[in-house]
């Protein structure tokens, strides 16, 4: 962890330092849709607080891309108390 250290450093305010690339697929593929999975009121709550915490830290942007990354909900430790849900983004 030592020799990654800065990348777990708190995010820079001028955002993640990613360059802009595209998927390129081979000639004759399709993208296979793939249905969301389903979450509680509960769950689709914290996930929709902790995109838009990441959204407004620019660690993630609005796309409109026919891709997407499921998103995988996790109950971990709270530190103060009370239960708290993570992203396994």
């Amino acid at each position: 962890l030592l020799e990654y250290e800065s990348v777990f450093d708190d995010p820079s305010p001028e955002g993640a330092d990613v360059p802009p690339f595209r998927i390129e697929l081979l000639p004759g593929t399709q993208v296979k849709p793939i249905p969301p999975r389903r979450l509680s009121p509960a769950l689709l709550s914290a996930l929709r607080e902790e995109v838009a915490d990441l959204l407004r830290q620019d660690i993630i942007q609005p796309s409109a891309s026919a891709y997407s990354f499921p998103v995988v909900m996790v109950k971990r430790l709270p530190t103060r108390g009370g239960s708290v849900w993570t992203t396994g983004l």
